[in-house]
């Protein structure tokens, strides 16, 4: 009967214990990148009453006879499964489709987490609102993310200005007229830029000057006089003769101390990838320019390999900086440092730091976040076994209780 008191009592702890989880799981249930967590139990003692012992010659073997003494917490396992994503729309909200951990740093420790409601500091950095830790990353230079480096702080440097860079190659395409007459023109132009980020139009003029040829001009202000001047020729009706198809011509912007090389690529020889010379119309065109002037960060947008790109005020991108993640032989062996953060343990394994989408790593999804992967249906019905359990254990004991005063009361 003493022995039931006890064994009872186990069972209230280790039902109390099982509630304490489950009650954590449902009060988290709407925490970003929370994961739910599960106890299980295990046998506490057993008492030996009879050893087993073998067979003999005439008879047979008999098995030991134990009685159990209670239960006890055995495990709390977390549970890793992928929470459902929630779109914000939001720049800065980012969830990982996959394994991995977004690696948050104090400057001293390294955090980790499955949480990505970050936000921009007033100096720029990314960081999670819940402590200010860094989010780390790997940032550009020069507007280039490295193969190789050491990660660090992401930084996200609103209104930092794009040096501007001059036109240096313009490519034609489109068609000259074949049927036009010697002394017809058609033209087009194109914005170019200086390296201070002024901007001039272009005027490519086409003018017949013979069967299947042509001179090409270039001004930059009507009425000017043309600053380059070139023959193309073409092979009786479509592509250009074989030879020079890319010409260049110097141009000094009004104030510049140096002149502007320009670099105009009417196609391939022989070929109809670049200017035509069909019969069916005038659509001479530029096809793409290089070039821009200075501009400032404006926002920014993250791929699923965790690149942060940056949009300009001149319409031009660059990136910024990539998103690394850490991930680990054993995640659940995760210390919990509350507040949805991790550390390493020694059952965990070292992070293994790599980009996003890269290896073992999932990829990101910028404007959602990840909610909490409990299911309260299967919480609710936890409950109610713990419950159950919970008053089991209890009425052992005071069923325990009554036989105890059955005893103390035959001697009355």
């Amino acid at each position: 009967m003493l022995r039931s008191l006890f064994t009872g009592l186990t069972g209230l702890r280790s039902s109390q214990l099982g509630m304490d989880v489950i009650g954590n799981n449902i009060a988290n249930v709407n925490t970003v990148g929370f994961k739910g967590s599960r106890a299980t139990f295990k046998e506490l003692l057993l008492q030996t009453i009879r050893s087993a012992s073998s067979g003999g010659t005439n008879v047979g073997g008999v098995n030991a006879m134990q009685i159990g003494l209670g239960v006890s917490l055995g495990s709390i396992d977390r549970n890793l499964t992928q929470g459902v994503p929630m779109v914000t729309n939001r720049s800065t909200d980012l969830s990982i489709e996959g394994d991995g951990h977004f690696i948050l740093s104090d400057g001293a420790s390294r955090y980790y987490t499955r949480a990505g409601n970050f936000t921009v500091d007033y100096n720029g950095y990314l960081v999670s609102p819940f402590n200010g830790y860094r989010v780390q990353g790997l940032s550009a230079v020069d507007g280039s993310i490295p193969a190789t480096g050491t990660i660090g702080d992401i930084q996200i440097p609103y209104d930092s200005m794009m040096a501007a860079v001059a036109t240096a190659n313009i490519s034609l395409g489109g068609n000259i007229p074949a049927g036009d007459g010697v002394g017809d023109s058609c033209s087009t132009t194109v914005d170019i830029y200086d390296s201070a980020g002024g901007d001039t139009t272009l005027t490519i003029t086409f003018l017949k000057t013979d069967t299947n040829m042509w001179d090409m001009s270039l001004t930059v202000a009507t009425g000017t006089s043309p600053v380059g001047f070139e023959t193309l020729r073409f092979n009786g009706d479509t592509a250009l003769l074989s030879g020079t198809s890319s010409f260049t011509f110097n141009w000094t912007p009004l104030g510049a101390s140096t002149p502007l090389t320009l670099t105009l690529d009417c196609g391939t020889a022989g070929s109809v990838d670049g200017l035509t010379q069909y019969d069916d119309g005038t659509t001479p065109n530029v096809t793409s320019r290089d070039g821009y002037t200075f501009g400032t960060l404006k926002q920014f947008m993250v791929n699923e390999d965790g690149v942060f790109t940056g949009l300009f005020s001149n319409g031009e991108q660059q990136d910024i900086a990539q998103l690394y993640l850490a991930n680990f032989n054993n995640p659940g062996g995760l210390y919990d440092m509350g507040g949805g953060l991790f550390i390493e343990s020694p059952n965990s394994g070292p992070a293994g730091v790599a980009a996003a989408n890269a290896g073992a790593n999932g990829k990101i999804v910028q404007g959602t976040l990840e909610m909490s992967n409990v299911d309260l249906a299967e919480e609710f019905t936890n409950m109610i076994i713990t419950q159950r359990a919970y008053q089991a254990n209890a009425r052992v004991i005071s069923t325990s209780e009554d036989l105890l005063n059955e005893l103390l009361n035959l001697k009355r």
